[in-house]
């Protein structure tokens, strides 16, 4: 007879790994499960990690409440990307979380913006967006209780201080009955089948398990030597190889509720903003620039310091490998975590595919060690993964920055075929591929490719027969009442954060 799984392992007491304990614990409360957190020595996840409005869900089902949890995070709102120069000096477009308002029936938003637009009576694509307006102005509000008008709902995700976020996790984790064994993960027993059946410590201690979560941000962990697992780059020469980090304090300047991407000759700049910092990535190919012209370079765009001698301290750099692991759940053991998958670093919401990828897992929780389950989780996952970076492979080709060797080298990048797929959809007839709970909604995809040009040569043939693009000079004054009468996203904060 098959024993059920009693005992959960989970490799890494970092961020990862305490978010995940976090969450199995609450989805699977009264099952007797017990959860165990070893370290492994790996270090932690970015000062500021952010979660699209998908994760919002996540947090609600295990019954966190978003006023405490934002206060004890230090967490802001986002409401989507800012896209800076990425058509050229002076250009801004927005990819926003919240949907654009149903005009009629199933016709999607970027139909009636055409229409408009080929009429000669259109704005910018975003200036019909309520978060797009909102988050350039800096401004942030849940929608009135007296006003059920739905163009007044915001999604939103949230920008956490990380550390501040894995004290919260741990704190749920431990109150759950999770155990957090001391010392580091030094070696892997198996069975005669090759199935781990525990860990064994720095200190001499045996960790048994009958299901193990690698939250690991190791490149290659203890758990990976084991199986062999190899790691899938997304690109043969990739176009980014690392990053460069510096944190300072934001209490005096604007906080804009959104992640602002910013093109530069030789690469891009990005910056999100937790309650009281602002983290500011500069990702780029080290072959084409040294860590101290970086360093140097990011701290006069950031404190107008004029210094060109050795790079501060302060500078994190990292290095950036898009791809994946080429499978997350083998036997009895899942990957989760930095070291599962990369990312382009285009946004900053990659802590949104971690609370992904553990979601799909309660969802296919094993009775016991069952392929099925597995297989099915690989499939999901690696239709994510691939999504994510076909969309940031996508984006960055599409890019008309000036000339510089750097942005040659992202419209040269190889198209997957789905892709070409979806460019040629879109420019037809300004037409989405459907995918299964995606991350990236189709009207981020519209966005996207609005924003980088794309404009459709055809529009969907049943518009000609409607008359609701007319509508849409009315929906910008709407937008622009509305934004008017916002408070500042800093002053909301400090009003929703200490009631």
């Amino acid at each position: 007879m098959s024993v059920p799984i009693q005992k959960v392992v989970i490799v890494g007491a970092n961020l990862t790994g305490f978010c995940a304990a976090a969450y199995v614990t609450s989805q699977l409360k009264g099952s007797g499960l017990q959860v165990e957190i070893i370290d492994d020595g790996s270090g932690e996840y970015s000062p500021i990690v952010s979660t699209q409005a998908s994760v919002n869900s996540v947090f609600q089902s295990m019954g966190l409440d978003l006023r405490q949890l934002m206060a004890a995070t230090d967490a802001a709102f986002n409401l989507g990307q800012a896209y800076e120069g990425w058509l050229g000096a002076g250009s801004w477009a927005f990819n926003s979380f919240t949907a654009p308002p149903n005009m009629a029936g199933f016709f999607e938003f970027q139909h009636f913006w055409l229409k408009s637009m080929q009429s000669g009576n259109v704005g910018d694509y975003h200036q019909y967006s309520l978060a797009a307006m909102a988050a350039r102005q800096g401004k942030f509000a849940f929608p009135s209780p007296a006003n059920p008008n739905p163009l007044t709902q915001l999604s939103f995700g949230l920008n956490f201080n990380s550390a501040k976020l894995m004290a919260f996790m741990r704190s749920l984790s431990i109150n759950a009955g999770v155990k957090v064994a001391d010392g580091t993960l030094q070696a892997v027993e198996s069975d005669e089948n090759g199935t781990v059946s525990a860990v064994l410590m720095s200190t001499g201690l045996k960790v048994q398990g009958d299901f193990f979560i690698d939250c690991s941000l190791l490149a290659k962990s203890v758990l990976d030597s084991h199986f062999n697992l190899s790691f899938h780059s997304r690109y043969e020469t990739s176009p980014v190889n690392r990053t460069a980090c510096i944190v300072l304090n934001n209490q005096d300047e604007p906080l804009l509720p959104q992640t602002s991407v910013r093109a530069l000759p030789n690469g891009w700049l990005k910056q999100c903003s937790d309650q009281n910092r602002t983290a500011t990535t500069f990702v780029y190919n080290s072959n084409q620039l040294t860590d101290q012209e970086v360093a140097i370079g990011l701290l006069q765009h950031m404190v107008n310091q004029d210094s060109d001698e050795q790079p501060p301290a302060d500078v994190v750099f990292s290095e950036l490998t898009p791809g994946n692991k080429v499978a997350s759940w083998v036997d009895n053991c899942l990957f989760i975590g930095a070291g599962t998958f990369q990312s382009c670093q285009l946004d900053y919401c990659d802590f949104s595919y971690v609370f992904k990828a553990l979601e799909s897992f309660v969802k296919l929780f094993p009775h016991n060690k069952n392929s099925y389950n597995s297989h099915e989780y690989n499939r999901w996952t690696q239709a994510d993964y691939n999504q994510l970076l076909d969309y940031e492979c996508l984006a960055m080709s599409l890019a008309a920055n000036n000339e510089t060797e750097f942005w040659i080298s992202l419209k040269k990048l190889e198209l997957s075929e789905a892709m070409q797929h979806q460019l040629a959809l879109f420019k037809s007839h300004g037409r989405l591929i459907d995918q299964r709970q995606a991350l990236i909604a189709k009207h981020q995809w519209a966005a996207m490719l609005i924003s980088r040009g794309v404009i459709p040569v055809r529009n969907h043939p049943l518009m000609s027969v409607l008359d609701q693009a007319d509508g849409l000079p009315e929906l910008q004054s709407q937008i622009g009442s509305l934004v008017a009468g916002m408070p500042s996203h800093r002053q909301f904060l400090l009003r929703f954060c200490q009631q």
